[in-house]
């Protein structure tokens, strides 16, 4: 594990007449703020101390003695000659405000800075939070659907590793380092059940294409379900590329498998980097006239990183993708344990492990769930009832009353069904087709009217108002 504190630059001696220098109080936490960073990301942020922000730093100036005006001016020091964008900026900021917030915390010199407002846009900004203004963190259905087209429009056969990039950040919720790691040989079925699955298990350096197992966090590693509608979409970019492996125009690549998905433009074998779909992410954005969100996710990053709290992202394209995707799981009626697993977070239930939602049985639970995304009303052109078919049950229907067809195979045994409702109090009623023998019996389940896990399901109401909108 690399020791931060040792990747920061000596060439300043850290104190000033006796009191710390920024550089002095960067050596002193450096450990501290540094434990949430991986190796990588250590020697970025190291780099960005020891060749952006150091040197624009007054050497024999305690940091006790910095005002505002002075952050500002050497924020605009960092940015002068360079065309830094907003996103990139609102980082350096951070690098400085964690290191003086752990001085305040050390009780090495009192907050003058009133840190929480270094992030503000004018008096406007400041005037705006105090009123409890709360920034949207996820697509509306208009701005959902307007994603869903350009999906539709995409071309298997001609769509560039970007776009490809961004669907998978926006229908999986990836990081955009995740969605660059991924090779066509992470989509897999699970033999038994036959269900397309995606694994999430390496990613590509910052800033770079190459490659390294695992993920930010060790919770990265995770096995995700896969549409149908973008599984067949995918299966149809497989066939075309195993056509242009088989005609010779991919050289020295034997399968697909091996071929990075999210490529450079059309060089199949050239793996994109994370800093390209977050240029393209913001493009598209911006072009569907969604920039006001990607900038005011941007303000909400950095406020809450420079008030201690951590939502895991400080790329606001990446946010807005995660953030979305997760919004729908909770719709779904996914469990808070199963969104922190497709998410990539800790499971915060204790006894949980994450190997538990990555078997068989969990994986086809939560494949149930999503069967019922409000995205396959404009993207799916088939529907399927739920079938009982050898005792086994299938629930991938899409209309509000389940269908429940039994096979002339086991119609002479004895069948036991069981309905739960995901509301408290909520109303079920059960219609037949034929006459139910007389010697029948039909007992309420023990889950009718309760909800014992706790957990609220919305997504019949949610469904409903997809498909009025959509």
């Amino acid at each position: 594990m690399v020791n931060f504190g040792d990747l920061i630059s000596t060439e300043y001696t850290g104190k000033s007449m006796g009191k710390l220098t920024f550089v002095g109080i960067l050596r002193i936490v450096s450990e501290t703020i540094s434990v949430p960073w991986n190796d990588d990301t250590k020697r970025t942020y190291a780099r960005d101390y020891n060749k952006r922000i150091i040197p624009c730093f007054i050497p024999a100036k305690p940091m006790q003695d910095y005002s505002k005006e002075d952050i500002n001016e050497i924020l605009r020091a960092i940015s002068m000659g360079n065309n830094y964008s907003t996103t990139t900026l609102n980082h350096f900021r951070y690098l400085i405000s964690i290191v003086y917030k752990a001085g305040v915390e050390l009780n090495l010199y009192e907050d003058r800075l009133q840190w929480g407002s270094l992030s503000d846009q004018g008096e406007e900004g400041a005037k705006g939070r105090n009123k409890g203004h709360l920034i949207k963190k996820s697509f509306s259905i208009d701005e959902e659907k307007e994603w869903l087209e350009w999906f539709k429009k995409l071309d298997p056969r001609t769509v560039t590793g970007a776009e490809l990039g961004i669907a998978f950040m926006f229908f999986f919720g990836l990081r955009n380092q995740e969605a660059c790691g991924l090779n066509y040989g992470a989509i897999k079925i699970i033999t038994e059940h036959r269900i397309p699955c995606l694994y999430i298990f390496q990613t590509t350096k910052v800033g770079s294409s190459d490659l390294k197992m695992g993920g930010k966090t060790t919770n990265a590693l995770r096995i995700i379900p896969m549409h149908d509608f973008f599984y067949a979409f995918m299966k149809e970019r497989i066939e075309f590329l195993e056509e242009q492996i088989s005609g010779g125009k991919i050289k020295d690549v034997q399968r697909v498998d091996d071929l990075p998905i999210v490529c450079n433009k059309v060089k199949y074998d050239m793996r994109g980097k994370s800093n390209d779909l977050t240029r393209y992410g913001r493009w598209l954005l911006d072009s569907m006239n969604m920039g006001a969100l990607l900038r005011e996710t941007g303000k909400m990053i950095m406020r809450e990183a420079m008030e201690g709290i951590d939502i895991g992202e400080k790329d606001p394209t990446t946010y807005i993708f995660r953030r979305n995707f997760a919004t729908h799981l909770s719709i779904l009626g996914l469990t808070s344990e199963e969104i922190q697993y497709l998410i990539g977070h800790n499971i915060e239930k204790i006894g949980e492990e994450r190997s538990h939602y990555s078997s068989d049985e969990k994986l086809i639970e939560i494949k149930r769930k999503l069967e019922s995304h409000p995205y396959r009303l404009i993207l799916s052109d088939w529907m399927s009832e739920c079938r009982l078919v050898d005792a086994e049950g299938y629930r991938n229907n899409l209309r509000s009353h389940e269908i429940i067809r039994i096979s002339p195979t086991i119609q002479e045994k004895q069948i036991h069904i069981q309905i739960d409702a995901f509301e408290p109090y909520d109303d079920i009623s059960i219609n037949t087709l034929i006459e139910i023998p007389k010697k029948s019996v039909v007992l309420g389940s023990g889950n009718i009217g309760n909800n014992p896990t706790g957990n609220v399901n919305i997504r019949r109401q949610m469904e409903e108002y997809y498909r009025k909108n959509m």
